[in-house]
């Protein structure tokens, strides 16, 4: 089901349906929008987001800046590849409402799941992972073209900060580290994430050619 609902700050559910599945979102319409964003989370149940609610926060706040935004649901967690194949999906989605610029956020699982995902779509110009797990992330040497944005919470015993960083080593693009003094949720940094994650992903929507 599609929406034609262009009010700011409103929200949809949707439903694609996919050859293995419907995948449900939360669908943030952006006013005259250019860029979509798909953000996603780990293994939590539902539309789980980290940073203190930062899903619904960029998905409100940057429709005015002509982002559309959905919030992806994973239809299952296990095998690896179906968390993959849930946010082309999403990508592929947000390319038929004509956005043909796409940046992709994910958290823990849904870190790997972007990355992997970004790797096989050309159309993602931006990927940012918090707090990710190092499994699933090993194509990350692949994107040159891309910008990358890697957040870790340093008290997260989760998934440690080291994996991000080794993430970070790893990835041959345009790239940023962030640590947060968190836990993995990132909750206690959530309004230091928002900034830094609000900002960036205007960044992208503004810039013409990826950096070397």
């Amino acid at each position: 089901a599609e929406s034609e609902d262009k009010t700011v700050k409103a929200t949809t559910l949707v439903t694609i349906q996919t050859k293995r599945g419907p995948i449900s979102m939360h669908y943030y319409p952006g006013k005259d929008a250019s860029t979509g964003l798909v953000v996603v989370g780990g293994i939590g149940t539902g539309f789980d987001s980290p940073a203190a609610g930062l899903y619904e926060r960029l998905g409100n706040d940057l429709t005015a800046s002509g982002v559309s935004t959905v919030h992806l649901c994973f239809r299952q967690i296990d095998p690896f590849p179906d968390t993959v194949h849930d946010v082309r999906a999403a990508v592929k989605w947000l390319n038929q409402l004509g956005l043909k610029k796409v940046i992709a956020i994910g958290h823990s699982l849904g870190g790997a799941s972007v990355i992997s995902a970004a790797s096989y779509e050309p159309s993602v110009i931006g990927i940012a992972t918090l707090c990710s797990q190092p499994y699933g992330a090993n194509r990350v040497h692949t994107m040159t073209d891309k910008r990358l944005f890697i957040g870790a919470g340093l008290f997260d015993v989760v998934e440690p900060p080291c994996w991000s960083s080794s993430i970070y080593r790893e990835a041959r693009c345009d790239k940023q580290l962030h640590y947060y003094p968190a836990i993995h949720t990132l909750d206690s940094s959530g309004d230091a994430v928002y900034k830094d994650l609000h900002k960036w992903t205007i960044d992208q929507c503004t810039e013409k050619q990826p950096a070397r």
